[in-house]
């Protein structure tokens, strides 16, 4: 009975160290893909990290490009708010001149019918573009 209980144990033993085997097989290479996937994880980051240093110095050339392009932007702007507040300016002198061409123009029309003279085309449109 005993060596009946011992020759069970062995075999059971022996079943046992070869499932142990087989799990630390599969242990071993998983572990060994591991370690082939942390290789190239560090070598993307090395390249990663070799990409970033070339990148840098256009990031930075990019930075001060666009400091310059803000500055010159804002320039423009400040130029284009001057020349609109001009334009606007010499719209009023142009108007006020134009205006004061019509009333003289009125005048004299208003002269011409007093006097009972021919009005030409000319005269009754500056008689018309006057607002009186």
């Amino acid at each position: 009975n005993t060596w009946k209980e011992i020759n069970r144990a062995s075999k059971s033993l022996r079943a046992d160290k070869q499932k142990a085997e087989d799990v630390h097989q599969e242990i071993q290479k998983t572990a060994q893909e591991s370690q082939k996937k942390h290789e190239e994880i560090n070598i993307l980051f090395k390249e990663n990290k070799q990409l970033k240093e070339k990148v840098r110095p256009f990031s930075e050339k990019l930075l001060k490009i666009t400091v310059e392009y803000e500055k010159i932007k804002k320039e423009l702007e400040e130029k284009l708010q001057k020349i609109g507040e001009l334009g606007k300016h010499f719209k009023d002198v142009e108007e006020k001149s134009f205006n004061a061409q019509v009333k003289e123009k009125t005048a004299e029309v208003k002269d011409k019918i007093k006097k009972g003279k021919k009005l030409s085309t000319e005269d009754i449109l500056a008689f018309q573009a006057s607002k009186d």
